[in-house]
């Protein structure tokens, strides 16, 4: 079974390492989806859910500081207890969110 995977997997990469953009649209209306994809969808559902919780990670904050800052992730007890030597990870508000998609 693992040797098939392998060789699906392979012909997988052979197909979408050259592929431009490299970067997938950020909405669903913008790509060919098939039932396969199901996994896909729902992923980036849960990933708006988060997005408009205020619970998405700045990735690109976090790129910058990569070797400057170690982050902890955020927890209830931080709401009851200060004094953490760590820093939060950067979060995306939900308004900023929409900031960066409409720049592009």
């Amino acid at each position: 079974m693992n040797e098939r995977n392998w060789y699906v997997a392979k012909q997988d990469v052979d197909v979408i390492s050259n592929l431009h953009p490299t970067i997938t649209p950020d909405t669903n209306t913008k790509e060919l989806l098939v039932p396969a994809d199901k996994s896909l969808v729902m992923y980036r559902d849960k990933l708006r859910e988060w997005t408009n919780l205020g619970w998405r990670i700045d990735a690109d904050e976090v790129e910058r500081n990569e070797s400057k800052v170690a982050y902890a992730v955020p927890g209830p007890a931080r709401r009851d207890s200060k004094g953490w030597v760590l820093d939060t990870i950067p979060l995306l508000t939900p308004d900023a969110e929409k900031r960066l998609k409409a720049a592009g």
